[in-house]
């Protein structure tokens, strides 16, 4: 069951499905470049679906939505000792990292697709004055 019940737990939309729910029940004017740069953000699996589920979590919080994005990317490839290389993969930068290690890390690792701003959202919270 997800966050916001059984009924959209595994629903997904597609770029028209979406554009229609931001034009006609969200009401937003942006343009549909702005739109579908949005869609691509949410769209991290690259599957061309957005899942409404993410999407409303995106819309609710998007910083708690990438950070149990990324607790879930460590959880999955270090098992329960994910705590520990989650502090020694940011030890091993000195005095931090940088969005680029951050980026590199992410991907590279935790074999993350999520977009740039998605993942810049994530990295500000961890490095606000980077």
């Amino acid at each position: 069951e997800g966050l916001f019940g059984p009924a959209l737990s595994n629903f997904h939309l597609d770029w028209e499905g979406f554009l229609q729910l931001c034009r006609r029940s969200l009401k937003l004017s942006d343009s549909s470049e702005v739109l579908r740069a949005f869609f691509c953000t949410l769209d991290h699996r690259k599957l061309n679906s957005v899942q409404v589920e993410d999407f409303l979590f995106f819309l609710r919080d998007p910083v708690e939505r990438m950070r149990i994005r990324i607790a879930s990317a460590f959880q999955s490839k270090f098992g329960e000792e994910w705590s520990a290389e989650f502090a020694n993969s940011f030890k091993s930068h000195g005095n931090g990292m940088s969005w680029k290690d951050f980026c590199s890390y992410l991907r590279g690792t935790l074999d993350m697709l999520d977009d740039d701003v998605q993942m810049e959202i994530a990295f500000q919270t961890v490095a606000p004055n980077a």
